[in-house]
């Protein structure tokens, strides 16, 4: 199983157009089975 590392400024729960684009691309990346990992700073 491939493994993925983002690492973003922003992130949930915070609610923007990065984020948002983030969130869809976390998604696709699961359901094509990867193993994803988010790197963000606390309180998103």
């Amino acid at each position: 199983m491939p493994r993925v590392a983002l690492f973003t400024e922003t992130f949930l729960p915070k609610i923007d157009g990065i984020v948002t684009r983030l969130k869809y691309s976390v998604e696709y990346l699961v359901r094509l089975g990867n193993e994803v990992l988010v790197v963000a700073p606390d309180g998103g």
